[in-house]
């Protein structure tokens, strides 16, 4: 898992794809359409913007994907999101290869949890269990974001020795 700001963004990547997703990134805003994901680059990267109301931390539901790597981020509003590792968790469905998502009951440990405020990101690696759109305390509060999907085999065969970049350094 990665978290941090947009603007540093290229601390951790370079490749042609993940250029593509700081674009679509930098493309959106609080103005930004609400949109279904769209596929994009033949099926390698799906794109979303969404809105919701954020909930309270027993109402989220943790998932993990094993196809794509979840990009979330925040456009407008703030929210919790939480990791667990897969040892806490005891899996709530199979894993359903179409929607490329597997359900988990809640953790019975504390979570790592994340604030995310507007202009950050949150990059969620396959088999990381993870629960997005928690409020912060008792509030509810309306978030608006963008989610990537990358497809992990694409971007760990054509793209992962472009990218990861350990010290900031090339």
């Amino acid at each position: 898992m990665i978290i941090d700001s947009l603007k540093n963004w290229n601390r951790y990547f370079n490749s042609s794809l993940m250029k593509q997703v700081l674009d679509f990134l930098n493309s959106v805003n609080e103005n930004s359409l609400e949109t279904e994901f769209q596929v994009i680059e033949d099926g390698k990267l799906k794109t979303a913007v969404m809105s919701y109301y954020t909930k309270c931390r027993w109402d989220s539901v943790f998932e993990s994907h094993q196809k794509y790597i979840d990009v979330q981020y925040t456009i407008a509003g703030r929210e919790i999101i939480e990791a667990c590792d897969k040892s806490y968790l005891k899996s709530r469905t199979e894993y359903d290869y179409n929607k490329d998502v597997i359900f988990y009951y809640p953790p019975l440990v504390s979570p790592v949890s994340v604030v995310n405020f507007p202009g950050q990101f949150v990059v969620l690696f396959p088999g990381e269990i993870h629960s997005a759109g928690i409020s912060i305390g008792t509030h509810k509060e309306k978030v608006k974001k963008a989610v990537v999907k990358i497809d992990w085999q694409t971007y760990s065969i054509e793209e992962r020795q472009d990218d990861f970049i350990v010290g900031g350094e090339r």
